[in-house]
């Protein structure tokens, strides 16, 4: 069965067949709450299949999803209020753990009414996982780079992007990108 799309879905194929959907309803006052629905496939798209996906909870907006994987995961999740934390799952998204909050890196204090961070898609390098959370504050956007070395329970502050606003996109462990038009 095809599944019922609203809002826009975040979907993550690891090849031409195997991929996932997060279904986010729409969420509480200031992404308090959001309730999600998480559909596999494996033969390209053609049907999807709900999972009975435990272990995300229902707080916060559920961000971006990317799967490394037929089993590995990720689902980063956030509000404007507190810091954002990673969904991780090992069974191809039947359970999901939480990882700690991502702690404030250098110069950068959460303190809520929107001056918080945002996680962006996950990405894995075998024992290392990094993540860009771009901190909104001070009339500007800044990215940071997490980096987390036991499987996303953890996350610790590794570096600060060059340009302002321009989320990183990972090539390898040590080397990633920005992207800047204009």
């Amino acid at each position: 069965p095809q599944p019922t799309i609203f809002p826009a879905p975040r979907i993550a194929f690891v090849n031409d067949r195997d991929g996932w959907m997060l279904v986010a309803d729409p969420p509480g006052t200031q992404c308090q709450a959001q309730t999600v629905r998480l559909y596999r496939t494996s033969d390209g798209a053609a049907t999807w299949q709900l999972l009975d996906a435990r272990g995300i909870a229902d707080r916060q907006c559920k961000d971006t999803l990317a799967f490394t994987d037929p089993s590995h995961g990720y689902i980063t999740a956030g509000d404007v209020n507190g810091p954002p934390i990673i969904y991780r799952t090992s069974d191809g998204g039947l359970t999901w753990t939480a990882s700690t909050p991502l702690p404030d890196p250098p110069g950068f204090t959460t303190v809520g009414a929107g001056v918080t961070l945002r996680a962006g898609p996950v990405a894995n390098f075998g024992s290392s996982l990094f993540v860009d959370g771009t901190g909104y504050g001070g009339g500007r956007e800044v990215n940071y780079i997490y980096q987390s070395s036991d499987g996303g329970a953890t996350w610790s502050h590794s570096a600060t992007a060059p340009q302002d606003g321009v989320p990183a996109v990972f090539l390898t462990p040590s080397r990633w990108i920005q992207l800047v038009f204009g």
